[in-house]
């Protein structure tokens, strides 16, 4: 299995590209990456966040499409409206299944998209994806949905998948007790896939998630499948999570 990880650089590995490959890694797969943004961060704190060029980000989604078949593309951090605009050119006709990972802010704080560059996401990457994998906050930056209740949940989602992904999956609302659940929407049922909650805070669970999500698509799992089977590998990658700097634990793809 082969995928393509399209995000930022994170110098301590714990998100961004480097988890990706991690991850990919971890389930057997091969991935390959091209990268949107270099990031200066660690386990504290986030410091700086530069873009790529819009050119070398088409030059190396280029490379990667003229020479290796791709059976997922992941997309993370894509920064501002240039990149996005760009990447959406260079997929709009790919006839390969994209999981969104609508990264907006690190868990140490640092801005991965740009206000202004919210719309554009919405309206030119979200509806090219097969599933989009945002958590609460992202669902409703995107959504415009306040996510106070479980029909919150059913509301935001149904506009979303409005925008044209084909499946979507809010990831991490708390509103059982003791539970960290996932809520699971492909335009005709939705499901909550409910899990232990691991106190404490993590780097890098969500792009876990998102690459475990594109195993189980090429896996051909229905969406439920693929939540569920990403769930557990992210559960499993938040226990064995580390501390290995100063500040929150990074999770470890085994």
């Amino acid at each position: 299995m082969n995928v393509l990880a399209i995000g930022g650089s994170d110098p301590s590995s714990g998100a961004g590209i480097q988890s990706d490959v991690l991850a990919a890694h971890a389930l057997g797969a091969n991935c390959f990456s091209v990268i949107t943004a270099i990031t200066a961060q660690n386990s504290r704190r986030f410091s700086y966040a530069e873009p790529v060029s819009a050119k070398s980000v088409e030059a190396q989604i280029d490379s990667v499409l003229s020479d290796f078949d791709i059976d997922a593309i992941t997309i993370g951090m894509v920064y501002d409206n240039t990149t996005i605009k760009k990447i959406h050119a260079k997929l709009k006709n790919a006839k390969i299944p994209i999981i969104l990972d609508p990264v907006i802010k690190s868990t140490t704080h640092g801005m991965l998209l740009k206000k202004d560059a919210v719309d554009t996401l919405r309206s030119l990457l979200v509806p090219i994806c097969h599933v989009i994998t945002p958590n609460v906050a992202e669902a409703e930056v995107l959504s415009g949905v306040k996510i106070r209740k479980f029909d919150d949940l059913v509301k935001a989602a149904k506009i979303l998948y409005g925008f044209g992904a084909k499946s979507i999956i809010i990831t991490g609302h708390a509103f059982e007790k003791g539970k960290i659940s996932d809520f699971v929407y492909d335009g005709k049922r939705h499901e909550s896939i409910s899990g232990k909650k691991i106190p404490g805070q993590n780097h890098g669970s969500g792009c876990k998630f998102a690459v475990a999500v594109s195993y189980g698509v090429v896996q051909k799992k229905n969406i439920f499948d693929c939540a569920k089977f990403a769930k557990q590998f992210t559960y499993d990658s938040i226990v064995s999570a580390q501390k290995l700097g100063r500040g929150i634990k990074i999770t470890q793809s085994n």
